[in-house]
């Protein structure tokens, strides 16, 4: 690793002028955990493949699960376009699909068609079982085409990041289905095991943690009533099995909030998970700067320990620019353990929009965050993806890779070539030494490595990745 001192001239920088610029922007930030000599973010990142994946209607990526035998499984909406596979029709069949590859996404190995889409998917690291949810509920299979049950629960919503549908599974097999703002807990044999609402106006994404019997959720409510004016705020729950509230993370008051050294930022709780290292991880987004993610999340007056070592993940000269943030807690009591925001700058040095969409974690507790940016993030011109360079137009998925103590950057690339439209990465999933990404795309030039389909057929496209850890 090596010292990079265009970064050290940036921090001196920084340091002196940090209060002329909070005049301007109205935000100041005062570094915490400053590391004014982080290594050398990667450059190039290699991968495995990366490929296309639709038909020539609106496609839609939304999530990824990698199965104890190394097989991946991406899922989402592809209308009659089965790549040449004989698809197993569950439940009737339909547009949503699961799609399995081998480990290095080369090769497609099965399709599985059931309900219009499949949201979300998790697979049990222990008995290779994967849970899935769409609009025809939740479903137990046994392998990739063996559905063992499902359950209806309805037809989800009240949620902005997806169609309100999400679900986790625990070691213990036990299930956590979110559906419109409703827990439903199952166990492995397809008995419900209770149901409780979830209280806010949206609720975004559910974790379970077997050894706690506990779930945690996140999401984020209007609030009113205070010096802000209008206020969304974040929070992070979780509950027990019978649905008992066990500790809850940010969800301030308005009044709270603004009090707060004025954390009037909106802001947002978008994706968990538990991490394969055994942490929970939260990723969030916030409009701004001056905002409560700079705060522990039980105490607004003590700062969180947010690692910050230069101009892409210190919230100075922003103004309401959705930013992301992340952080590690433990998941029996919710205590926070590190955080880090992430944003983007023009060229003038203005913060600008980073919004996160997907996160995993692997066993030593190295992230991905995967999303959507606008121009343009740390290193965009210099990073290249198995030696190719992209090019940003209006929009860029992008995949963010951190490792645990978060004092660099991995890598962060994006695998557009100058495709104008919405493209974001929608799912991550790592473990068994790989890493795999699906996204959403404007259905133009991006990214190809070794593709299994090289070219878009038309409309919306999904786009995927995988390397190796």
């Amino acid at each position: 690793m090596t010292f990079n001192g265009r970064y050290f001239l940036i921090f001196a920088f920084t340091a002196v002028t940090l209060y002329w610029m909070s005049a301007i922007s109205g935000n100041l930030i005062i570094p915490l955990n400053l590391t004014p000599n982080p290594a050398q973010a990667m450059n190039n990142l290699n991968v495995s493949t990366a490929s296309y994946l639709g038909s020539d209607a609106d496609d839609l990526g939304t999530a990824v699960a990698i199965s104890p035998d190394r097989t991946i499984l991406f899922t989402g909406k592809i209308p009659h376009h089965n790549f040449g596979l004989t698809p197993a029709n569950l439940l009737g069949g339909g547009d949503g699909v699961i799609l399995q590859t081998d480990a290095t996404g080369r090769k497609l190995l099965s399709l599985t068609r059931m309900g219009s889409i499949i949201d979300d998917i998790e697979v049990n690291s222990r008995t290779g079982k994967i849970a899935v949810v769409g609009d025809f509920g939740l479903a137990l299979l046994g392998d990739a085409q063996t559905l063992l049950w499902h359950q209806e629960l309805g037809s989800g919503g009240s949620a902005t990041m997806s169609n309100g549908r999400r679900v986790a599974m625990g070691t213990d097999g036990t299930m956590a289905a979110l559906f419109n703002k409703k827990i439903t807990i199952v166990d492995e044999r397809g008995t419900v095991v209770s149901e409780f609402p979830i209280p806010g106006k949206f609720v975004e994404d559910v974790a379970i943690h077997s050894p706690s019997q506990s779930i945690i959720i996140t999401g984020y409510s209007q609030k009113d009533r205070g010096g802000c004016r209008q206020l969304q705020v974040a929070f992070i729950r979780s509950y027990d099995y019978q649905g008992n509230l066990n500790w809850t993370n940010y969800d301030w008051t308005h009044a709270e909030a603004h009090g707060g050294n004025s954390s009037c930022a909106d802001t947002r709780g978008s994706r968990l998970t538990l991490g394969l290292d055994g942490n929970l991880y939260f990723a969030g987004e916030s409009a701004g700067g001056n905002t409560i993610f700079r705060y522990d999340p039980r105490d607004l007056s003590k700062d969180a320990p947010n690692v910050i070592f230069d101009p892409y993940n210190h919230p100075y000269n922003t103004a309401s620019n959705h930013i992301t943030y992340y952080a590690r807690f433990g998941p029996v009591t919710g205590e926070i353990k590190a955080g880090q925001f992430n944003l983007s700058r023009l060229s003038s040095g203005r913060g600008n929009t980073i919004i996160p969409r997907a996160i995993a974690a692997d066993e030593r507790g190295n992230l991905y965050i995967g999303g959507q940016s606008s121009a343009s993030f740390a290193n965009r011109n210099e990073s290249t993806i198995s030696g190719q360079s992209g090019a940003y137009a209006a929009s860029d998925n992008f995949v963010l890779a951190v490792p645990s103590d978060l004092r660099t950057r991995t890598f962060m690339v994006s695998w557009n070539k100058g495709c104008k439209g919405n493209n974001q990465v929608v799912g991550i999933a790592t473990g068994y030494g790989i890493t795999a990404m699906i996204s959403d795309t404007a259905g133009c030039d991006m990214i190809m490595v070794n593709p299994v389909q090289g070219k878009p057929q038309g409309g919306m496209e999904i786009l995927y990745s995988v390397w190796e850890n």
